[in-house]
């Protein structure tokens, strides 16, 4: 199996299951207003698990959902990432709960800052050598991706840029791109894994737990409030269904009957997960949701690709020809090649343009691209030491002072006795709430401090 149909399947899998996840783990109160509140659904019975999914896994994932609801209502992405660590070492898994268990593992080991670990969870079949044309790369020019792609989005009416979803640094690319583009009159972010039911995220202007289940993610968090401050519309567009074909064209319908219909002449960005982007073939045996909106509006997407040439696990998973730029190409930050007035894409006829995001760099154990996220103003916290009295394994979020004790937090450090990490934050200047808690969601330690802005 390639590197693209491992996301792809990997991708369709954990949506399919998160997606479940959001429709059964709802939870029942909220510390905030209650008109910010979606009401609680009711969860489905065992019956109604996606059908895409086999039953051992649909038995699986199940059992998971039950486990988890508790802690899922709670924000306590730390509990769930244990109880996922416990499951993947029950003797006699099935190969396709196996599978789904580490998916959901690498998907949440993202909600808990650990980047790598999601990496290794993802990681698909070793890189397969292909032929390609060394010479034309080397005469190819390399320019900063933000600025190349708001220059070929002037003219155009939708942007659709993709990400893996475990992936937190293609929501910072897309944060980086959003100014850009609200510059250009794009007003509308349409996002994936918005949920209907908090019709209050447009006037509160950030994300809680019940926005979404990706948006639980911090670098996705941030995103959003990136968008909301520069006065971009969030839009929902998920649409539940039991098969792909019935997805793939609910997406695009909302995007139409949500935006489009009000505002035929609306300028539109499409955050996506990896494949509904493209623009041929077809996704699960439908087609993609970029194919289905085009069909509906006549309107053709910019459609911006960042899972083909991005850093894996490690460099034996990485597409060759992404090794080659990585060696001849000194950028640090996501770039595109151009020849003439064209952008290079790796997948022609299926996305317009491909965004190659160069391996991190760190500084105090954080990946670069989180320090350059929303114009490069993050400054370090280290956490102390006593953060985390008597737990051998503890994750500290960072909130805002003035949202709610339900937002989704800034930035989060999973800080485990057994495998030390950083205790760095990278966080915006401003007021902050340091919180410490375990897997139990026990509150450790609870403290106010202050970023102020520097050089």
């Amino acid at each position: 199996m390639n590197l693209r149909d491992a996301l792809a399947r990997t991708a369709m899998l954990t949506a399919l299951s998160l997606t479940w996840s959001c429709a059964t783990s709802r939870p029942s109160a909220s510390p905030g207003p209650a008109s910010a509140t979606p009401q609680a659904t009711a969860a489905p019975s065992a019956t109604t698990a996606p059908a895409a999914l086999s039953d051992p896994v649909s038995s699986a994932l199940r059992d998971f959902q039950n486990e988890s609801t508790p802690m899922l209502q709670a924000g306590n992405y730390l509990g769930v990432v244990e109880l996922l660590e416990r499951k993947r070492k029950e003797p006699g898994l099935d190969a396709d709960v196996r599978d789904l268990l580490q998916q959901l593992a690498g998907t949440y080991a993202s909600f808990v800052g650990q980047y790598q670990e999601a990496l290794e969870d993802f990681a698909p079949a070793k890189a397969q050598p292909i032929a390609f044309d060394t010479a034309a790369f080397n005469h190819m020019a390399n320019e900063d991706a933000v600025d190349a792609i708001a220059a070929l989005a002037a003219g155009r009416q939708a942007v659709f840029v993709n990400e893996a979803h475990h992936m937190p640094r293609h929501r910072a690319f897309t944060a980086n791109l959003l100014p850009k583009l609200r510059a250009l009159g794009f007003s509308y972010l349409a996002v994936e894994t918005l949920d209907e039911r908090d019709t209050a995220l447009n006037s509160r202007g950030y994300p809680v737990h019940e926005t979404g289940v990706y948006s639980n993610e911090p670098v996705f968090g941030e995103m959003l409030r990136i968008a909301l401050q520069l006065g971009f519309k969030l839009v929902p567009y998920e649409a539940a269904s039991p098969t792909a074909d019935g997805r793939e064209q609910g997406e695009a319908r909302h995007i139409v009957e949500r935006i489009l219909e009000a505002d035929p002449k609306a300028k539109i960005v499409v955050h996506a997960g990896v494949d509904h982007i493209n623009e041929s073939g077809t996704l699960g045996g439908a087609k993609p949701m970029a194919v289905r909106f085009r069909e509906l509006t006549g309107i053709d997407p910019l459609t911006v690709d960042q899972t083909t040439m991005t850093e894996q696990a490690d460099t034996t998973y990485e597409d060759y020809r992404y090794r080659f730029l990585m060696k001849h190409v000194r950028r640090q930050t996501p770039f595109v090649l151009k020849t003439g007035d064209s952008l290079w894409t790796a997948r022609p006829g299926v996305h317009d343009v491909t965004v190659i995001s160069p391996r991190a760099v760190h500084r105090g154990g954080r990946p670069n691209w989180i320090w350059t996220m929303g114009g490069g103003v993050r400054r370090a916290y280290i956490a102390s030491d006593e953060a985390c009295p008597g737990a051998l394994d503890c994750v500290i979020s960072a909130r805002r002072v003035a949202e709610r004790d339900d937002a989704v937090p800034v930035d989060i450090l999973r800080v485990q006795f057994s495998a030390p990490g950083s205790k760095t934050f990278a966080l915006p200047p401003g007021q902050y709430v340091i919180e410490a808690r375990d897997g139990n969601g026990v509150a450790l330690s609870r403290q106010t401090i202050t970023v102020a802005p520097g050089r």
